[in-house]
């Protein structure tokens, strides 16, 4: 059996998602979220220890690269700037990997 996790930001918040067919979804879910929450109130204090050393810098250089790649799909952005002209308040790709 697979499962699985991801955890992604929109425009309120944060999204968190458990997939797969195990009896130990349940488990996963409440690992996920109780290493969500340790990063609460740790500015300048570094990682959980949870977190494995150099795991941060991986994650961070795979959202730099999705971030500059983005706008490199003539659909994705059109989708982008249409939703932008919608919703004004939304961050662009570029905006966001600049922002990092």
């Amino acid at each position: 059996c697979e499962l699985g996790s991801s955890i992604s930001s929109n425009d309120v918040g944060f999204g968190m998602r458990v997939h797969g067919f195990d009896d130990k979804l349940m488990d996963l879910a409440e690992f996920s979220l109780n290493l969500f929450f340790k990063f609460r109130g740790r500015i300048g204090k570094g990682l959980p220890e949870e977190v494995k050393e150099g795991r941060f810098e991986a994650c961070l250089e795979v959202l730099q690269r999705r971030y500059h790649n983005h706008g490199l799909q003539a659909s994705k952005l059109a989708s982008t700037i249409r939703l932008r002209c919608i919703r004004p308040s939304q961050w662009s790709s570029h905006a966001k990997a600049k922002a990092l």
